[in-house]
C-alpha cells in the first residue's frame, strides 16, 4: 500500500478527519487522494475539481486529468473554506 493509499484510508476512517468537530458523522465519507484542483464559479456557487493526472497527454500534448470528484458550495461556505485552508497550510509550512 502507498503511502497516498495508507493516508486517504486513514482519512475514510469515522471520526479520523483532523480538526472535525464533535457531531460530524463520517461513516458516509469517501476519501481520495488527488494532485490535481481548480475552481469555477457559477451565479450562486464556487464550484471544486478535484483529479488526478492519466498517465499520457492528449493530442494537443496537453496533460489528461481524470477528474474524481465536483463539489458546489455556497460563496459562505467558499470563503470559510478559504480561511480553514489558509490556517491548515500556514500550520503546514511552518512544520
Amino acid at each position: 500500500m502507498t503511502q497516498e493509499s495508507q493516508h486517504a484510508a486513514r482519512l475514510a476512517t469515522p471520526g479520523a478527519l483532523p480538526g472535525s468537530a464533535p457531531g460530524w458523522d463520517n461513516t458516509a465519507a469517501v476519501s481520495s487522494y488527488c494532485t490535481i484542483a481548480n475552481a469555477t464559479s457559477a451565479e450562486r456557487a464556487v464550484v471544486l475539481h478535484f483529479g488526478v493526472p492519466e498517465a499520457h497527454h492528449d493530442a494537443a500534448g496537453e496533460l489528461a486529468v481524470r477528474a474524481v470528484h465536483r463539489i458546489a458550495l455556497s460563496p459562505v461556505a467558499a470563503q470559510r473554506l478559504q480561511q480553514l485552508l489558509e490556517r491548515v497550510i500556514a500550520e503546514y509550512q511552518a512544520r
